[in-house]
């Protein structure tokens, strides 16, 4: 069973621009919520799974790289993180050294 990015979650300060930002530069659908955050949605002209992008608004500014959080989907699992939560629960598989 595959996995795929159902959305990426971005932490920002200015919520207004960077929602515009993005939205313009994906041509995506913005939808803010009460709670202070937006969700993008793709238009619906884009092909069934396209991930959408959650905006996380953060009082603090984040110094150095700001982290970007993918939430993962596994195909056939209708809820959303059965199996792929299954999955990130295991360690990798070692490899050997080439030599």
């Amino acid at each position: 069973m595959a996995l795929h990015v159902a959305q990426y979650t971005l932490d920002v300060t200015d919520l207004d621009l960077m929602a515009g930002f993005w939205s313009a530069g994906l041509d995506y659908r913005v939808e803010r919520g009460d709670d202070g955050n937006a969700k993008l949605h793709p238009t619906p002209e884009r092909p069934a799974g396209t991930p959408t992008v959650w905006l996380q608004a953060s009082d603090t500014p984040k110094r150095g790289k700001n982290r970007l959080h993918l939430d993962l989907v596994a195909d056939g699992d209708p809820g959303g993180g059965g199996t792929a939560a299954a999955r990130a629960g295991r360690p990798a598989r070692r490899r050997r050294p080439v030599r």
